[in-house]
């Protein structure tokens, strides 16, 4: 109304589409889609609203799909597990606190009191079974793992994901439908999570960045830990690592767990305090030391774990701890940077943290690696 913009840009710039109907977009046979580029030169996406089968029409013209076989359609147990492992906690929390809110100005009363209350009353509920101080944390985390797995459920609904020549296409969804073109030539990375879940179902999410798509809200699939198969064909850049990612002996176990090892402390002495003090309380400073313990565990892990190689087809393979997550990650780009991080410390023994650096803002840290062994990877030209 008051100005108008007009952007040009080469069809090979974009990295990545996506045709998003939500309910709102599907009462009117509209679509958002948004275009995700290569370059980070502004803008790194732009956001369109069309009508449904102009959106389609446009998807199809700017990275056609005339095969659409799906590579990879979880059914079955393949699909708990990956609803389970394409759970996002933080994301449902969003998603929840703006349904509240929404509901409130809906209904014109306080929704997030009614919910208040029923958590109470589920609370109570386990009270028979549980102690006082257990029941409501127990019904806390009950409420949030049902609203995840659902959250989750309704979002991967229906999902697959093939290749057409050189374009990935995701689709699914139950009340938003969501579907993705990702231009393979420009996939940055691969990156799997080996989370708690991950580990207890003996299967990783996989996922994927293309430009400044970013595509962490679902993964590209779930695949059979160091079962990689389907990844390898969607993606012909795709490599494990090729020679062990780092020496344990050169690092300094200090760094990995110094963090983790002070929360536990703390907590145990809270929980100390409570048993003598407070009985009541006593879930809560347990709870956080059990948390902290299994950080501590992971931390632990990254000793081994945590490193950076080149792979036999020049791309690089590297892998990290966070939390409760060990991300493993497959750098098919040649368009990266990595710099080098040193205290005094680190510089007497010549180690070094490798921070790689991909567009999109991406950032990967693994700590102590060897100066020697950074310096000599190839880097591209």
């Amino acid at each position: 109304v008051l100005y108008q913009r007009v952007h040009r840009v080469s069809t090979e710039s974009i990295s990545a589409i996506e045709v998003r109907q939500s309910l709102g977009c599907r009462l009117f046979r509209a679509a958002r889609v948004t275009l995700y580029f290569k370059s980070l030169q502004a803008p790194s996406r732009l956001v369109l609203y069309l009508h449904l089968e102009d959106a389609r029409q446009m998807a199809q013209h700017l990275m056609p799909v005339y095969r659409e076989g799906s590579v990879y359609a979880p059914s079955g147990m393949e699909k708990l597990n990956f609803v389970v492992l394409s759970a996002n906690i933080v994301t449902t929390g969003v998603f929840a606190s703006m349904t509240l809110s929404q509901l409130d100005d809906l209904f014109a009363q306080d929704v997030k009191q009614l919910a208040a209350q029923n958590l109470s009353r589920l609370s109570g509920l386990l009270f028979r079974w549980l102690p006082a101080g257990v029941s409501g944390l127990a019904a806390l985390v009950f409420l949030l793992a049902t609203l995840t797995v659902l959250y989750s459920f309704v979002h991967a609904f229906g999902f697959s994901v093939c290749r057409s020549g050189g374009v990935l296409l995701m689709k699914g969804g139950l009340v938003t439908r969501l579907e993705r073109r990702i231009r393979a030539a420009h996939v940055t990375c691969c990156e799997m999570r080996i989370t708690p879940a991950a580990r207890i179902l003996r299967h990783c999410p996989v996922y994927v960045r293309a430009g400044s798509f970013n595509g962490g809200d679902i993964p590209l699939m779930v695949c059979p830990l160091r079962t990689l198969q389907a990844v390898e064909q969607l993606l012909e850049g795709f490599s494990l690592p090729s020679k062990p990612l780092c020496r344990p002996d050169k690092k300094s176990p200090v760094q990995y767990v110094w963090k983790q090892g002070a929360l536990l402390a703390l907590w145990l002495a809270m929980l100390a305090v409570a048993l003598s003090s407070v009985p009541a309380l006593v879930a809560v400073p347990a709870v956080g030391a059990v948390l902290s313990l299994a950080a501590l565990l992971t931390g632990i892990e990254g000793i081994f774990r945590e490193g950076i190689c080149e792979n036999s087809n020049r791309s690089f393979s590297l892998c990290y701890t966070r939390l409760f997550t060990r991300h493993e990650v497959c750098v098919m780009t040649h368009s990266f940077a990595i710099m080098l991080h040193q205290t005094p410390f680190a510089l007497r023994d010549g180690r070094c943290d490798a921070v790689v650096c991909l567009s999109g803002g991406v950032r990967y840290r693994v700590r102590g690696m060897e100066h020697q062994t950074v310096q000599a990877l190839r880097l591209p030209l």
